[in-house]
């Protein structure tokens, strides 16, 4: 039994965050951040940076004015952060409250993130300044993507209460383990993770023009059974541990996520982002960016 136990704590310790970069714009909408990063499980000593970057042109003044803007932000973050410091001292987590300067939030956030070796970037959904940017265009992707961190992007309406009904879309392909494994950290206090997968027949539409019906259903018994074994590979990590519930849909990945977020109602949405390069900027894939633009919960995006 004494095993079983330790078992069970060497399990719920791995599930601890140790190094998080948290963004604020110091907006009133972007405070979401940071009521969302207070309730994330930190591990004893886990590394927390909250970040404020400040625009250019209001730090190249005269060095007494400088020094002057850059303590009023220090004073105004430190403010700002207090229910996260408040919550990271009482587990042992230590809290680095920075200020820079930089034209592109996105891609500080990104560096920042890969040197801390930061584990989740938390940003609000909507900020009242420059971040607005970041959350609502292609530079979260950029930040998703090119420093390959789980970007956390939470909603105005963010409560001080850790998430308790994740859901999780893969289509259990590679990736996906690292997914669900995100997905356990985050969601550490929740009794399961529902994790659901979209299947569908290649080319349905034209397929129906001169395709029996009984082919179409054997295509059909085909693409769910693939579907099913490619998802028990990517949960078999997980076995044994109840929290994990798996779930097939059948439809287009977009169509079945927006309709199982308002099957299950969750508190957050996690979703893998493929790097797709091409000519123009880097893109996450179509589920994101629907998800993006559709889905009113919190996201959690993972770079695969």
């Amino acid at each position: 039994m004494a095993s079983a136990r330790s078992k069970a704590d060497e399990d719920e310790a791995g599930l601890e965050v140790r190094s998080v970069v948290v963004a604020t714009d110091l907006s009133r909408a972007s405070r979401a951040a940071i009521t969302r990063a207070a309730t994330l499980a930190l591990a004893p000593k886990a590394r927390v940076q909250v970040v404020h970057v400040a625009a250019a042109p209001k730090l190249k003044s005269p060095a007494a004015a400088a020094r002057a803007a850059i303590a009023e932000l220090e004073r105004a973050l430190a403010a700002e952060a207090a229910p996260l410091l408040e919550a990271a001292e009482a587990r042992g987590a230590r809290v680095e409250l920075v200020v820079v300067e930089s034209d592109d939030v996105a891609v500080e956030l990104a560096t920042r993130a890969t040197r801390a070796r930061a584990e989740l970037v938390v940003v609000g959904r909507r900020g009242g300044g420059r971040l607005r940017e970041l959350l609502l265009g292609t530079t979260a992707e950029h930040v998703a993507l090119a420093a390959r961190t789980p970007v956390l992007i939470a909603g105005t309406d963010a409560r001080m209460a850790a998430y308790t009904r994740p859901l999780v879309a893969v289509d259990g392909e590679a990736g996906s383990r690292e997914i669900v494994a995100v997905a356990r950290r985050v969601g550490a206090a929740a009794r399961e993770l529902r994790v659901v997968t979209a299947y569908s027949i290649y080319g349905e539409g034209w397929l129906w023009s001169g395709t029996s019906s009984a082919d179409v259903q054997r295509l059909r018994a085909h693409a769910r059974e693939h579907a099913r074994a490619s998802l028990a590979d990517a949960l078999s990590p997980f076995e044994g541990r109840p929290r994990v519930r798996s779930v097939l849909r059948e439809g287009d990945a977009r169509q079945v996520l927006v309709a199982e977020v308002e099957r299950y109602e969750p508190d957050v949405v996690v979703l893998g982002a493929r790097k797709k390069r091409g000519l123009g900027p880097i893109r996450v894939g179509r589920v994101p960016a629907h998800a993006l633009r559709v889905i009113d919960r919190d996201l959690l995006i993972v770079p695969t």
